[in-house]
């Protein structure tokens, strides 16, 4: 039954994220191309799946472009089979850096990085960034982690970044 749900939910999310497409079309914002790797992770766009447990990594890359076309951060959301040397937030920020994700004048990048091996979902944002809640958008999708279902735990992450930047940018409530 909540598996049910969880799949539903899931389901309404992209429904939603896909209904909000034709306006991402008729933006400016650019999507990364050709942004490196960094310690063997490659950034495969908004979405990178180096640690390949994703089955719809197109839904996931066009859920995070969206929040990207909508609020107008660089947002890479990672996963990696586990950090390298490290601890896994240390890994997000080193990520971020290299990458250069976000814009460099107003330093407004975000990294949401799940590493499998370490059991961890870290999040960092550069200092242009308000203030968010990482660890309610980071815990969104660990029920879903914890079933072995990735995709539902990364769009249920992006939904929760998405309400903290809705609420940070006076649209919504957290």
């Amino acid at each position: 039954m909540w598996k049910r749900v969880a799949h539903l939910l899931t389901l309404t999310l992209l429904f939603i994220l896909a209904a909000a497409l034709p306006a991402i079309a008729q933006t400016d914002a650019e999507e990364p191309t050709n942004c490196g790797t960094y310690e063997g992770v490659v950034c495969f766009g908004w979405f990178s799946d180096n640690a390949g447990v994703v089955d719809d990594d197109a839904a996931i890359e066009e859920a995070v472009g969206a929040l990207v076309q909508r609020y107008g951060n660089q947002i890479a959301v990672v996963t990696v089979t586990e950090s390298p040397h490290g601890s896994p937030l240390e890994f997000a920020n080193d990520i971020g850096n290299n990458w250069g994700v976000g814009d460099a004048d107003r330093q407004d990048g975000i990294v949401v990085l799940v590493d499998i091996v370490n059991r961890r979902t870290e999040m960092t944002a550069g200092p242009g960034v308000p203030e968010l809640d990482y660890t309610r958008v980071t815990g969104a999708g660990n029920s879903f982690f914890g079933r072995g279902d990735f995709d539902s735990g990364i769009i249920a992450i992006v939904g929760s970044l998405e309400q903290e930047l809705a609420f940070i940018s006076g649209g919504g409530t957290s």
